[in-house]
C-alpha cells in the first residue's frame, strides 16, 4: 500500500470518528437543554414500536400546550425498549416553550455518561489510527525495476 492510500485510509477514519463525535455532540447538548430548561408536561402514549434488529424501539406520543394546542411526536432509542408502556398510557414528557417541536421523554436522551462512553470509544478508534501511522513506513517504496540489480552485500567478512 502506497503513501497516498495510507493517507486516505487515516484521513477517512479521522473524519468518522470525528463526525460521530460531533452528532453525538450535538445530541447531548440538545438533550441537556431540555431536561434543564424544558417544561414538564404529562402526554399520552399513541403508540410503541418495539425494538428490531435493524431499527431502534420508538414512542410515539402527543400532549397539549398551555393554549390547548395538540402535538405529537415520535422518540427513539436504542437503549430504551419502553416494554412498560402501552397505547393509552401517560408518560413524562419535557419540551421546550420556544420551540415546542423539541420534545422528548423526561430524563431519556444521550445521558452524559453515554456520551463519555462513545468518547472513549472514539478516542480508542483514534488511538488506533495513531498506532497504524506509527507502524506503516512512510518512506520511498524501494525500487522494483527490472534493470537494476538488489545492492550487493560485504562478504568480506569471514565467519568461523
Amino acid at each position: 500500500m502506497g503513501f497516498p492510500e495510507k493517507v486516505t485510509i487515516i484521513c477517512l477514519l479521522v473524519a468518522l470518528v470525528v463526525s460521530v463525535l460531533m452528532v453525538l455532540w450535538n445530541v447531548h447538548v440538545k438533550h441537556e437543554r431540555l431536561q434543564k430548561k424544558g417544561r414538564r408536561v404529562q402526554g399520552e402514549v399513541l403508540l410503541v414500536e418495539r425494538a428490531r434488529e435493524d431499527r431502534p424501539s420508538r414512542v410515539h406520543y402527543s400532549f397539549c400546550l398551555p393554549d390547548g394546542t395538540e402535538l405529537r411526536h415520535a422518540y427513539q432509542s436504542y437503549l430504551d425498549s419502553w416494554d412498560s408502556l402501552h397505547r393509552g398510557d401517560t408518560i413524562d414528557l419535557v419540551y421546550l416553550p420556544e420551540d415546542p417541536e423539541q420534545s422528548m421523554p423526561v430524563l431519556h436522551g444521550v445521558t452524559s455518561v453515554e456520551f463519555v462512553f462513545w468518547l472513549v470509544g472514539g478516542l480508542l478508534v483514534l488511538g488506533l489510527v495513531v498506532f497504524m501511522l506509527r507502524s506503516w513506513d512512510f518512506g520511498p517504496e524501494e525500487s522494483t525495476h527490472p534493470h537494476r540489480k538488489p545492492a550487493a552485500r560485504d562478504s568480506s567478512h569471514s565467519y568461523r
